[in-house]
């Protein structure tokens, strides 16, 4: 089968990115043929198909033609379309599979796949799809206050970026798109990576049919577990707001004989470091990004990981790293985690936002190994079981022959 996998980011970064790669990597791996579409940026792997890429219009440096380019891509570019649809020509694509696409990626494009009555499969890897403010969190806090299409409340909230500027772009993005609804009427099949997001999804006015569950994947083979509960606590991904990174420097601070490594970078790095300084935590140490082998090694030396989100996350690709490394994961019960972390057989699960509870979690791991040991066999055996390449594979085409179907109708 010739698939177009198209996503705005193709460098290695965050989580929407990572499935991205690994999704190609496996069709790729069965015997299908892989074309890309993305945006231009210096930090793009190489690929035969740049030349098709669309470029990039964010604002690094601000022009009138950038901005009404940007306007553009909010729903209908030329520009896209024309390069999409020489490229699935070109290809003679069966079937596109859209990933991160909001902003840099036009929806417009939808159109030239149903003129050629190509079947749409979408994964969501965050809630804009449903709401201006892509992660429900705003202030420190869950914020759903746009729900049922009350989009005007991001601007009045200042939900993005504390921007009366960025929330009105925003909101008014999902209204243009309300009215254009290209997205979900030519989308064949939206696939929610937990089950938490599949409800979230049905709650806004998604049609049921239109949702199918399938998680994300690992391959396990590609990591060597470790259960001797030896080395430092880890954090690792992206260093943000709603990833609970202050209120896990506030755990340290209490626990000094407890040594931190956090890996990653982010919009908040900077203030994290200075506040750890602040607190003077000479036991936790900010190793910066880390990626592939070098990434796989800190997570095998580590004792355990820790998740301490805010938000809703959705099925975070940190919990199954962990879990194929033979690591317990200490997190936060929030979103889809509790989907995959379940208290006291491969980890522990805390209350968000609650430092006591996940200070004793830590302190209660890190001073049992025994247990630290017998919940990382748990983990690693769920990774195998639950969540391995083979059988994503066999779901993801179950998936794909559902969408034909429905294109063909």
């Amino acid at each position: 089968m010739n698939i177009l996998q198209v996503n705005k980011y193709f460098y290695r970064g965050g989580g929407s990115a990572g499935v991205f790669f690994a999704v190609s990597r496996l069709l790729e791996k069965k015997g299908h043929r892989i074309s890309f579409f993305s945006v231009t940026d210096p930090r793009n792997d190489p690929s035969p198909f740049s030349g098709y890429f669309t470029e990039d219009v964010s604002f690094k440096n601000f022009r009138l033609s950038r901005l009404l380019k940007f306007i553009g891509r909010l729903t209908y570019s030329t520009e896209c379309n024309r390069k999409v649809g020489r490229l699935l020509d070109m290809n003679k694509t069966d079937l596109v599979h859209l990933h991160n696409i909001y902003h840099q990626i036009a929806p417009s494009i939808l159109l030239e796949m149903k003129k050629r009555r190509l079947p749409v499969v979408a994964t969501v890897h965050n809630y804009h799809l449903i709401a201006p403010n892509h992660l429900l969190f705003h202030d420190n806090r869950i914020c759903e206050a746009t729900h049922r299409h009350k989009y005007y409340e991001a601007v009045l909230d200042r939900c993005i970026k504390n921007s009366y500027l960025a929330s009105f772009i925003e909101a008014a993005e999902k209204y243009l798109r309300y009215l254009l609804p290209w997205e979900i009427s030519l989308t064949d099949i939206f696939i929610a990576p937990s089950k938490f997001l599949q409800k979230k999804l049905l709650s806004y006015g998604i049609p049921a049919e239109k949702v199918e569950y399938l998680a994300n994947f690992v391959d396990t083979a590609a990591y060597s577990p470790d259960y001797s509960a030896g080395g430092n606590i880890l954090y690792f991904g992206r260093l943000a707001p709603e990833k609970g990174l202050s209120q896990l420097l506030q755990v340290m601070s209490r626990l000094p004989e407890i040594r931190l490594d956090i890996v990653g970078g982010g919009s908040c790095e900077k203030q994290l470091i200075a506040e750890a300084n602040r607190l003077k935590l000479s036991n936790v140490s900010f190793l910066g990004f880390k990626e592939g082998s070098q990434l796989k090694e800190i997570l095998k030396k580590s004792r355990f990981t820790v998740l301490p989100s805010l938000w809703y996350e959705i099925a975070p690709l940190s919990v199954l790293e962990s879990f194929a490394s033979g690591k317990p994961v200490i997190a936060t019960e929030t979103g889809g985690i509790p989907e995959m972390v379940r208290n006291g057989e491969n980890g522990l699960l805390v209350e968000p936002n609650n430092i006591p509870e996940m200070e004793k979690a830590v302190r209660k791991l890190w001073h049992d190994r025994e247990l630290t040991g017998k919940l990382g066999y748990q983990a690693r055996a769920d990774a195998v079981k639950n969540y391995d390449s083979d059988n994503h594979y066999r779901r993801l085409m179950a998936i794909y022959k559902k969408a034909e179907d429905r294109a063909k109708k």
